[in-house]
């Protein structure tokens, strides 16, 4: 009989409804990504603002190597944890500084994370510095 009550004061409140919507658009994001970064085994991968890794764990799953960046310690912890065995590496740091050498990456993936970025354009500048020429963004 709890669970029930729970259950429907959870379904009254909304909640419901917005965990559908979170994962709805997290299945959308995870899509859009495969489709327009189309990476390719042996691909060196950035992934900025990666947050607990959940492009790099699909990214590095293809065989490509993936290099995640994000300002929280807690995350990059967590990414790190969580991609044991793949061929992952994370660091902390801002978009608008990256910590990557000039030209370091086949591909650079940034996911719902720009409009956060302090300075977007400095960001977009330093993901465009790590792409090797005739890379994607």
């Amino acid at each position: 009989m709890l669970s029930k009550f729970r259950n429907e004061t959870l379904y009254k409140m909304g909640m419901v409804q917005k965990f559908h919507a979170f994962y709805f658009n997290k299945v959308i994001e995870a899509r859009l990504v495969d489709r327009f970064l189309t990476p390719r085994k042996g691909e060196t991968i950035g992934d900025i603002a990666c947050g607990m890794g959940r492009h790099s764990i699909r990214i590095a799953r293809e065989g490509c190597r993936v290099f995640g960046l994000d300002q929280s310690r807690r995350n990059v912890e967590i990414a790190t944890r969580c991609t044991q065995g793949l061929d992952c590496q994370f660091v902390i740091g801002t978009a608008e500084r990256l910590p990557f050498a000039s030209e370091s990456f086949d591909r650079v993936v940034c996911v719902c994370s720009l409009e956060h970025f302090e300075n977007d354009r400095a960001a977009l500048k330093e993901m465009n510095r790590v792409l090797k020429e005739g890379s994607v963004l």
